[in-house]
């Protein structure tokens, strides 16, 4: 008995070379296209965005070239406003007319401590004194004489501005110690 062995028989070589489809795959996407695309639309993008506002640029020193040639009329209204100002008799410290502050200078008046411990030792005092002025903070220490002994107090300060005083409690809330805020009134002590 004989077989058709004709399938079996490899007639050219391997069958799947005579398929074009799976021969050599061309890539999807090219990429010299994708770059010449994205220059473009990038290009377009700033186009849109900035186009407008160069023309008005270009404008704008098209008509200042125009106008080089004519005089520019500048009006000045502070003399007219000192003409019709006077000078009050009072201290330069804001008083107004009952007496009272201005609320502009009373705020501008101000100053700012911070308390960072009051001890009975002087060597506690002067511990913490000498720990803060490590961390480089304007401090100092003071005693005072009350009904029940004598206190130690650690200042910090004084700060003219509330922001400089916000800064070193930060400082002191980083080194776990927890001040006293202190606002007075009037110009800081030298």
């Amino acid at each position: 008995m004989a077989r058709n062995n004709s399938r079996s028989k490899n007639k050219g070589g391997n069958r799947r070379s005579g398929n074009k489809r799976n021969a050599a795959r061309q890539p999807l996407i090219h990429g010299p296209s994708v770059l010449l695309g994205l220059a473009l639309g990038a290009i377009g993008v700033l186009a849109v965005l900035y186009g407008p506002a160069l023309l008005q640029t270009e404008r704008a020193s098209e008509q200042q070239v125009a106008s080089e040639g004519q005089p520019v009329d500048v009006t000045f209204e502070f003399p007219d406003i000192l003409r019709d100002a006077s000078v009050g008799d009072g201290d330069k410290t804001g008083d107004n007319a009952d007496g009272s502050l201005d609320p502009s200078v009373a705020e501008a008046l101000k100053y700012y401590e911070l308390q960072a411990g009051a001890f009975r030792d002087k060597k506690d005092a002067d511990r913490l004194r000498a720990r803060l002025l490590l961390l480089d903070l304007p401090v100092r220490s003071n005693s005072a004489m009350l009904d029940n002994g004598e206190w130690h107090r650690v200042i910090l300060g004084p700060f003219e501005k509330r922001i400089d005083a916000q800064r070193a409690l930060t400082g002191l809330r980083e080194q776990n110690i927890a001040p006293l805020w202190i606002e007075r009134p009037g110009s800081p002590p030298p």
